[in-house]
């Protein structure tokens, strides 16, 4: 159980090591947003936003 948990902490912080998808999560706390949104605070192309939510979605960080 222990291992299982710390293999989890370590995909999270690997991650979240990405600054694009850190600078997301902090954009997301602040309240729901679109990727449209997204794209224009974080002066990205769609494509690359989009991109960096899949992977945050699909390890459930996505808020």
């Amino acid at each position: 159980m222990q291992l299982a948990l710390q293999q989890y902490r370590v995909n999270v912080f690997k991650i979240m090591a990405h600054p694009l998808r850190l600078q997301i999560l902090e954009l997301l706390c602040e309240g729901p947003k679109g990727a449209n949104e997204l794209q224009s605070r974080l002066q990205s192309q769609g494509s690359t936003v989009s991109q960096h939510l899949g992977v945050l979605k699909a390890k459930h960080l996505e808020m």
